[in-house]
């Protein structure tokens, strides 16, 4: 079965990219869906949510857009503006005979720009750089450039949007325009593809449930007999069996305050667009007139999945009780789900290990994060052209990286790996 994935963007990003998703027929249906305005994402997106398992978006912008008005159930993702799409841009530019030297920019990271500056050994002194900023119109853009052209501080202007570089080109100015390439798009949908796989994969796995009543013994204390504390454990049996029914789940009773619920992920998600667990409490409060914890736990072994949930539902417990934690089969625990401080992270061991590999290194948490991320993903083995290539960064960055975990033993070369002309590459094994 081909999985469905729509492709939203101004029309000349959406052509390139349908053309290079005509590469991945096999597994998957593209659906392109061009815009005029950028507003007119949130009208594609809404009519054709139904339809597909995954969007593509041109860029951060039209993202950005729909997700302050809608909650996607699916996996979302943008292409950058960055990397090849730069330096196509700086190309034509320099090619045109313009100084790539004094140019401003728009809708691109600064850091980022700095660091390809730095690669290409040329001053950004004199470029000038406006990052994303969600309630700008086409014109408010072209005014920036405009300004700055008009004050002789720039020979040119580089937009990321259409619009934009239509009005400059109204107005005169030099402007190139950062459009999508062909290995960006590649990268993009690889990782809607991997993300969609692993969407389909949870619904296939085991899902446990731990439910507990908080404060048990304290609660029961409040009936005047025990025909009392019968009928609120009925109670309870008949909330959590309802909920197993709807579910197609099993349940288990572990004693007087706790039960199992046995399903599967694609149940559980079914059961409720947030997986049904904020109903569950909901009713548990309203109708016992008490509190409960629960842990969700997700694996291949129902061993496994049990284990994750009984972590989740001692991070409810430690939170203070009346809410739900998640914990996956990498060890991610998300929580408490449907509270307004909602977290997501990895166990703390991980935790430790990461911080622990960052202060050595001299790399931030985040970087090694993204490395663990990767590893999770790709696996251990990988050259500085993959490795640059999966976290979306220079080569010259990843060589640094790498060998700054080589240096302190997080990462070891293994072999070599040759593409005709040239030095063979080195394949690192990473040991994080």
């Amino acid at each position: 079965m081909k999985f469905t994935i729509g492709l939203i963007g101004a029309e000349d990003s959406v052509t390139i990219m349908d053309k290079v998703s005509k590469e991945y027929e096999k597994e998957a249906v593209f659906i392109p869906l061009p815009y005029r305005c950028k507003e007119d994402a949130i009208c594609l997106a809404e009519q054709h949510i139904d339809k597909m398992d995954a969007v593509i978006f041109s860029g951060h912008v039209p993202y950005y857009i729909v997700m302050k008005k809608m909650k996607m159930e699916i996996p979302s993702l943008y292409l950058p503006h960055s990397g090849t799409s730069i330096y196509q841009a700086l190309l034509k530019m320099k090619n045109s005979g313009r100084n790539i030297e004094k140019v401003s920019f728009d809708n691109v990271s600064t850091t980022e720009m700095n660091e390809i500056y730095e690669d290409l050994e040329m001053s950004s002194k004199n470029v000038f750089i406006k990052e994303y900023e969600q309630n700008l119109k086409y014109q408010e853009w072209a005014d920036y450039h405009t300004n700055l052209f008009r004050n002789e501080k720039t020979e040119a202007a580089v937009t990321c949007l259409k619009e934009t570089s239509k009005i400059l080109q109204r107005e005169g100015i030099p402007v190139y325009r950062v459009l999508v390439t062909r290995p960006l798009i590649r990268q993009v949908i690889e990782s809607a593809l991997y993300e969609v796989k692993a969407r389909k994969l949870r619904h296939n796995q085991i899902a446990v449930l731990v439910v507990n009543i908080d404060e048990f013994k304290k609660e029961i204390k409040k009936f005047p007999s025990e025909y009392g504390v019968q009928k609120l454990k009925l109670d309870f049996h008949r909330i959590l069996l309802d909920y197993a029914e709807e579910t197609k789940g099993r349940i288990f009773s572990m004693g007087n305050d706790e039960y199992l619920i046995f399903t599967t992920g694609g149940s559980l998600e079914n059961s409720s667009k947030n997986h049904g667990e904020i109903t569950l409490l909901d009713i548990i409060r309203k109708k016992l007139k008490m509190r409960a914890s629960v842990g969700i736990g997700f694996d291949t072994t129902a061993y496994d999945a049990e284990h994750n949930a009984r972590i989740g539902l001692e991070h409810a417990k430690k939170y203070g009780g009346d809410c739900l934690f998640i914990v996956d089969q990498n060890h991610r625990i998300k929580g408490p789900l449907g509270k307004e401080h909602q977290l997501e992270y990895r166990l703390a061991s991980l935790e430790e290990k990461i911080i622990s590999v960052a202060e050595k290194t001299k790399l931030s948490v985040k970087s090694v994060n993204r490395i663990v991320a990767m590893m999770d993903k790709h696996g251990c083995k990988v050259t500085a052209k993959e490795f640059a290539h999966y976290l979306r960064m220079t080569e010259r960055s990843a060589r640094r990286i790498l060998g700054a975990l080589e240096e302190k033993g997080y990462s070891k070369i293994v072999g070599e790996e040759s593409e005709g002309k040239g030095r063979p590459r080195k394949i690192y094994e990473l040991q994080l």
